[in-house]
């Protein structure tokens, strides 16, 4: 089959002429005799043209800078008509060697060659051995090309994310296993050494805590690091204790409940209510002693904190604003005597 517009040899699965970049369509009818016959008297009228030369019948023309004669092949391609550029207007084409010596050329072919200057099978153009060059090998080529550029960037990026695949988990168990220094080492084993336990207190606050407290401080010190305790002297002393460790508002707050408790029991004549309240009014003194006491004197010591003055003034107003009192005892008693000479009065009205 024949390309229709510059009469180029096509292949059984050629879709593009290689001479014109033409698309080939295959419902088109092929050349006929006509065109068999026309390319013959062409080839009889190229002949007839060719003049004998008194040196053999080789024109000058056709030897080559050594002397020595052309191929009668090679003759072909310099009679041949400029056909270097195609009618779209493209780029020219190389014309190489042709057929080798003594290959007969069929007139499908010699009709061929006037439009290309080449003669062969397709085979020698696929093994290189022409340099004929087309739109249509410009683009398999590129498209080749193209496809080996896509291959090899998925294959890079599949390196890639593979690498990285990889060297997620190695970064991650660097980054476990980064030694530590020994001297981070030994400081966060001094801090563990140092650093209180939970409920517990820093040197610093127990040694303020313990000047607070006074008489008997080791054991309210204990005492403090635990949520709830037991005081049996505040049990059995109650609002007593309470005068006697300075705490003076909770004192007066458990006077006050104590001697209204006993207003209305009179008052109403339920007289055995003092039997199970006078036990719970002192189980509740214990059990909430140490606490109230605690907080006092946090209260006492945050403020002396906020005091400018050096360690031991600090110390001594801590001192003094803690410790024992006996006057808090003489002032429960004075309350206590208050409170009976008041009920004497009223109970002698009623």
């Amino acid at each position: 089959m024949f390309c229709t517009k510059c009469g180029m040899r096509l292949g059984t699965s050629d879709k593009f002429c290689a001479k014109c970049g033409s698309r080939v369509d295959r419902e088109t009818v092929p050349a006929g005799q006509s065109s068999v016959q026309t390319a013959a008297a062409l080839e009889a009228e190229k002949s007839a043209k060719i003049k004998p030369f008194p040196d053999g019948g080789i024109s000058p023309a056709e030897k080559d800078s050594s002397g020595s004669a052309v191929p009668a092949d090679e003759k072909r391609v310099h009679n041949a008509p400029d056909r270097s550029t195609n009618r779209q207007g493209q780029a020219p084409v190389q014309l190489v060697k042709g057929d080798a010596p003594g290959k007969k050329t069929s007139p499908e072919l010699a009709y061929a060659d006037l439009f290309t200057g080449i003669s062969g099978d397709a085979s020698e153009t696929k093994e290189g051995k022409t340099g004929e060059t087309g739109p249509a090998a410009h683009i398999q080529h590129d498209d080749v090309t193209h496809r080996e550029s896509a291959v090899q960037t998925k294959q890079e990026a599949n390196h890639v994310i593979g690498s990285n695949a990889m060297a997620e988990p190695q970064q991650m168990e660097e980054k476990r296993t980064v030694p530590v220094p020994a001297e981070l080492k030994q400081s966060t084993k001094a801090s563990q050494k140092t650093a209180p336990a939970p409920g517990s207190f820093n040197p610093q606050e127990m040694e303020l805590l313990a000047v607070f407290a006074g008489e008997n401080s080791k054991y309210y010190v204990n005492n403090w690091s635990k949520p709830y305790s037991m005081n049996w002297a505040a049990f059995l002393l109650t609002i007593f204790w309470m005068g006697y460790r300075k705490l003076m508002a909770p004192m007066f707050i458990t006077a006050g409940t104590f001697i209204l408790a006993g207003l209305i029991i009179a008052a109403t004549g339920l007289y055995w209510l003092v039997i199970p309240a006078v036990p719970l009014f002192m189980a509740a003194s214990g059990f909430i002693g140490n606490r109230l006491y605690f907080h006092q004197a946090k209260e006492k010591i945050d403020k002396i904190q906020a005091v400018h003055g050096t360690w031991e003034e600090k110390r001594r107003l801590l001192a003094a604003a803690g410790g024992t009192s006996p006057g808090g005892v003489f002032i429960v008693f004075g309350v206590m005597f208050g409170y009976l000479f008041i009920s004497a009065i009223l109970f002698s009205v009623l």
